[in-house]
């Protein structure tokens, strides 16, 4: 049943998804041109479907990379939106931690993975969430590797996996479960009995502690230059277009200065948000063309057309709303809530986030979906300095998932 399985995913549904929904097709083919060399040490797979699964996962690999001395890491992903991600970790990793990295690229395709782990013979396979596919599972079964989910939930793509292999006749392999929260541990045991489940937190906190000690010069020369607008700031990070629709002009009237980062800075993008500040007569100034000091006066927005330092923003904020609750989803709400501000978001993916609840316990996310959620935040919008304290010594204490992974591997 699998090989009947493995052809229709190689031979019928590859070539029509691909040129349809991928750009880099031949780049795909990579993992079958690398011709590892034999085993030096430990050799572990770390595969991320998409970006958000990707910095899940790094904090992880570099906790695994520095424990190990002959370590080998293989390194792939699913989706195109992880390529710039996994370059720049990758290249940080030939560089600063002596590990070999045999492979970091494209997974391969539903249907070639016995082959593939075949081919590198990995002593672990890791993942993250609910990453989950028959001819996988079944893969990692019959060459008896064992899986590990990083930030596993209990989701119905599991359980139809799970179904499918045993459907097709094939072998589930060994499964350890981490869990963000202890909310899933009940679930994941009821649908693997046999597998390890661990609640272990969070990896992804780590990740954007470690982006904060990095300062970015150009945020600095904006913070710096920029300084005597009036305050408080406020940040509108990962912005679309519908985001400032429903936040709407009365924004700007409040005191202070709001900072738009949009989601997306080419032309198209910005230029629809220049319109709108047009049409609201909000005057605005472009951090693309400005490079030195800004004296006196008041400005009340700032239209970040630059990416790479929104981190760093966050943390000259008072206050943040995070975008994309208007589209498909929301974007990182870690990011703000680091720094102990208020932060708040539309609807959209909520349930896809654990951050969500923990936030919304701590009272300090809110989640707007009508305009008198949004006119009642920005009234709301004022904390103590002992309560923005507390946030952020709550937020320290979400560090340490990685290392108490790696010691379960």
């Amino acid at each position: 049943m699998f090989e009947l399985y493995r052809w229709c995913c190689v031979r019928v549904l590859k070539p029509l998804l691909e040129k349809r929904f991928f750009s880099d097709v031949s780049a795909r083919e990579a993992i079958f041109a690398t011709k590892p060399a034999g085993k030096k040490g430990g050799r572990f797979w770390f595969h991320a479907a998409s970006v958000g699964e990707l910095e899940m996962l790094i904090p992880v690999i570099q906790s695994w990379l520095e424990a190990q001395k002959d370590a080998e890491l293989i390194l792939s992903i699913f989706s195109e939106s992880a390529k710039s991600a996994l370059a720049a970790f990758s290249e940080q990793t030939r560089q600063r931690i002596q590990a070999r990295l045999i492979y970091a690229g494209y997974s391969p395709w539903e249907g070639e993975w016995l082959k593939a782990l075949t081919l590198y013979q990995p002593d672990r396979f890791v993942t993250a969430r609910y990453e989950a596919w028959p001819e996988l599972w079944a893969a990692l079964g019959a060459r008896e590797i064992p899986l590990s989910v990083v930030g596993a939930r209990s989701r119905g793509s599991l359980r139809t996996a799970r179904r499918l292999v045993r459907l097709f006749g094939g072998r589930l392999p060994f499964f350890q479960f981490f869990t963000v929260d202890r909310s899933e541990v009940e679930g994941l045991r009821a649908d693997f009995p046999d597998a390890e489940v661990e609640e272990m937190g969070d990896p992804r906190w780590e990740r954007v502690f470690a982006r904060t000690s990095q300062s970015h010069p150009r945020a600095r020369a904006l913070t710096q230059g920029l300084a005597g607008l009036p305050k408080p700031w406020g940040v509108i990070g990962s912005a679309w277009i519908e985001d400032l629709e429903f936040l709407g002009k009365d924004l700007f009237a409040h005191p202070g200065t709001v900072w738009v980062v949009p989601h997306q800075v080419g032309t198209d993008s910005i230029e629809r948000f220049e319109r709108l500040f047009d049409a609201w007569k909000i005057p605005f100034l472009k951090t693309s063309r400005f490079g030195g000091w800004l004296e006196g006066g008041g400005l009340p927005c700032i239209l970040v057309d630059e990416m790479g330092f929104l981190s760093e923003l966050y943390a000259s904020a008072e206050w943040a709303f995070v975008g994309g609750g208007f589209g498909q989803s929301i974007h990182n709400l870690i990011e703000p809530a680091i720094h102990g501000i208020p932060v708040a978001c539309g609807p959209a993916g909520i349930t896809r986030f654990p951050e969500v609840e923990l936030l919304r316990e701590w009272g300090q996310l809110s989640i707007l979906r009508q305009s008198e959620d949004c006119a009642r935040w920005m009234n709301q919008r004022a904390v103590p300095e002992a309560q923005r304290k507390a946030w952020r010594e709550k937020a320290l204490l979400q560090r340490g998932a990685a290392a108490r992974i790696v010691a379960r591997f």
